[in-house]
């Protein structure tokens, strides 16, 4: 995720009168110039307008589910509305970043909602604690970075003991670990048992002893790396070490070109388009979250919405709210949602069965 000032995001949304009259009844603002048509005809404004807090709720949503996604806190917001929004109305939420504190792991972001003539419906800047990735980073920069650069990546179960994580690491030959700030204390006692050359940490402020994931990033510009080698579908990209539950884990070594081809055997048969969209719920350490379907996706031009970790109720919202087509989950996890008291099998309307779990 790139947090440097002046990094731009674009988003865009249309609200309807359904989404004026769900808002009123949720907040209780049956003001009737947002949800009565006949009265709004005779005001200034000729028509029905969406509710100040409607916009900001569609900044909130913007910053939880898009950019910087799950996990951003707010800490404050200033907004300044300028112009009504109607109904049918497309708008655009642009995010500038302003400022970035990475040691505080804070960010101020510009946020303003424009209107099709470019007029603000409203202007103001928000400040956020950024997410920090508990249980490892959701995986996608690395394993694109890994298969440009020709490199090999080792994904690493957080919840293993020290000892079993050297283990996997001292047994793949690593040299670079990746850890979010949160597991700096596990990552302490991996150092004392392997032979790393070098420490990666995300979120937080940078130790002595690693460098900083982002202020890595803020240092380099966009020019495209140059690889030592030239990958091709013979290239390895990832050991993926089983459980070890009856015996030390053993690392499978796949191709790149094991990935590609996965890519088509789920192509063919599930029609897979850049226009479904893909729900992990899955961690990525496990062959299901990155197989099933992150990097097919990717592949296609889809659309992946990562869960951090799953929890029924933020699976349920996002399966409706992110119109989900393409979800993969063990039977474990069928069941925790079909046994949820919020459970409502209309969550799964967009997901199309067949072929498998589609």
């Amino acid at each position: 995720m790139a947090y440097k000032v002046g990094h731009l995001e674009t988003f865009k949304r249309r609200f309807t009168q359904e989404d004026f009259n769900r808002f009123a009844g949720l907040s209780g603002d049956n003001n009737p110039i947002h949800v009565d048509s006949e009265l709004s005809a005779r005001t200034y404004f000729g028509k029905t307008v969406a509710h100040g807090m409607l916009l900001y709720g569609t900044i909130c949503r913007v910053l939880s589910t898009q950019y910087p996604g799950p996990g951003v806190l707010q800490i404050k917001q200033k907004m300044m509305f300028q112009n009504p929004t109607y109904t049918d109305t497309e708008i655009t939420v642009k995010f500038e970043v302003i400022d970035v504190k990475l040691d505080e792991q804070r960010a101020e972001i510009r946020t303003v909602v424009s209107l099709p003539d470019g007029k603000p419906a409203c202007d103001g800047s928000t400040m956020i604690h950024l997410p920090g990735w508990k249980g490892g980073f959701p995986g996608i920069d690395e394993s694109m970075a890994a298969a440009k650069l020709g490199l090999i990546l080792v994904p690493l179960n957080w919840r293993l003991t020290a000892t079993e994580l050297a283990f996997i690491l001292n047994d793949s030959r690593a040299e670079t670990l990746l850890f979010d700030t949160n597991l700096a204390e596990l990552v302490e006692g991996v150092s004392e048992k392997t032979v790393l050359k070098h420490y990666i940490v995300i979120g937080g402020q940078d130790p002595s002893n690693a460098y900083g994931y982002e202020t890595r990033l803020s240092a380099h510009t966009d020019g495209e790396p140059t690889p030592e080698i030239t990958p091709d579908l013979n290239t390895p990209h990832i050991i993926m070490y089983t459980a070890g539950t009856t015996g030390q884990p053993k690392g499978a070594i796949l191709s790149q070109g094991a990935s590609f081809w996965n890519v088509l055997n789920l192509n063919l048969p599930m029609d897979f388009t850049s226009k479904d969209r893909n729900l992990v719920v899955l961690p990525m350490f496990h062959i299901g979250g990155i197989g099933l379907f992150t990097l097919p996706m990717l592949y296609d031009g889809g659309t992946v919405v990562i869960q951090r970790t799953f929890d029924p109720v933020q699976t349920l919202t996002l399966l409706k709210q992110e119109n989900i087509t393409l979800f993969f989950g063990v039977p474990a996890i069928f069941l925790a949602l079909i046994q949820h008291p919020d459970f409502d099998a209309a969550a799964f309307n967009h997901t199309p069965k067949k072929g498998g779990l589609k």
